[in-house]
């Protein structure tokens, strides 16, 4: 994987309820390809919630990519 971008959003699920936290991680191959890797819930986007999605990520196969794009969020 040449770049991960990795990022949250917000998504209300319930009409009364808080919003839900999304962690989102896509990747850009080599060849320029747009590859999403990985969609998982995350309260907080705290520390604990990017590790778990990092650790998945690397147990699915996924190497050490060129770039790391985050937006500076406390995890």
């Amino acid at each position: 994987m040449a770049a991960l971008f990795l990022d949250a959003v917000f998504l209300s699920v319930r009409p009364d309820g808080p919003k839900e936290g999304v962690l989102v991680g896509w990747g850009f191959t080599d060849q320029g390809e747009r590859v999403l890797l990985s969609v998982m819930l995350g309260m907080r986007e705290s520390h604990e919630d990017w590790l778990e999605l990092g650790r998945d990520l690397i147990a699915r196969g996924l190497g050490a990519p060129l770039l790391v794009v985050a937006d500076g969020a406390p995890g």
